[in-house]
């Protein structure tokens, strides 16, 4: 297996990408390792290069997202588990929330969690070439200088209008408070976050779901998990305290964290640790 994972090395283009991506597999694991992976809910959305001919299928409870080739993933509230067909390419951009909204003109996000990238309903994805963008993915540094390049130019029609900077502002304060080991879940009620950012609870709010189609709890609430995973992921051999971690989180109790998580991703703490599966650090688990 071949990944990486990178940023633009152009900084104007990191404002609204969080980095580039590559995953080839060229065969399929043996059956002690074979889990189906869990994509757990996440403001990013990513436009997934793959070939032509490259099957994804996308499992959301009892709704499936299936077709052929590139296509554009949005930010997801639901976990989805993805069902891989081997061998695979994938090269990705992971866009950061409120992008598609700034550079699309996508307001409040897409009615499903997965979409086929159209290019003639994005005109603007037509300028970033699947097949010879796929080509540079075992290349790194080409892959990143050619991304830069072409997006450098595709991107610098990008609108940052009042409600995507709002929305930014505020999710930057939540970046901040949830990137440190806060035990307290309630750093600021959505009014009291609202009026530290000059505006009104419900101007926010809408600003939020505009912009990136998710609500400030679930932006929350994605931040505390994906906190939660990567700590786990990075501590995978150490035994986990999970009464501890409870309320390093922002749980009210280590009950609580369990209830979550299985409702999130459908195992509890022991039966995750057995699979390992969730998926982090945006589209893999790339070390």
């Amino acid at each position: 297996m071949n990944t990486w994972r990178r940023v633009p090395n152009k900084p104007a283009l990191r404002r609204f990408i969080e980095c580039y991506w590559y995953l080839e597999a060229a065969g399929e694991p043996d059956a002690t390792q074979r889990v189906s992976p869990l994509l757990p809910p996440s403001p990013l959305s990513h436009y997934v290069l793959t070939p032509a001919t490259q099957p994804f299928r996308y499992v959301a409870g009892q709704d499936v997202f299936e077709g052929y080739g590139s296509h554009l993933l949005f930010a997801n509230r639901q976990t989805l588990r993805l069902e891989e067909t081997y061998p695979l390419q994938r090269l990705g951009i992971a866009f950061k929330a409120g992008t598609l909204y700034a550079w699309l003109g996508l307001s409040g996000g897409a009615a499903d969690p997965i979409g086929t990238a159209d290019v003639t309903d994005y005109p603007d994805l037509a300028l970033v070439d699947g097949s010879s963008s796929i080509d540079l993915g075992a290349q790194p540094e080409s892959a990143v200088e050619h991304l830069d390049s072409v997006l450098s130019r595709a991107m610098a029609v990008a609108r940052q209008d009042e409600y995507f900077l709002l929305a930014r502002r505020a999710m930057a304060y939540l970046d901040a408070w949830y990137g440190h080991d806060h035990a307290e879940e309630a750093l600021h009620s959505h009014a009291q976050l609202a009026a530290q950012l000059g505006c009104s609870k419900r101007t926010l709010e809408r600003a939020m779901s505009r912009t990136t189609g998710i609500t400030l709890s679930e932006y929350r609430a994605m931040l505390k998990f994906n906190n939660l995973f990567a700590y786990a992921y990075r501590h995978a051999r150490q035994p986990l305290d999970w009464s501890a971690l409870a309320q390093t989180f922002g749980f009210s109790d280590q009950s609580h964290l369990i209830r979550q998580l299985k409702q999130r991703i459908g195992s509890t703490p022991g039966e995750y640790l057995k699979r390992r599966n969730v998926l982090i650090d945006v589209y893999g688990d790339f070390e």
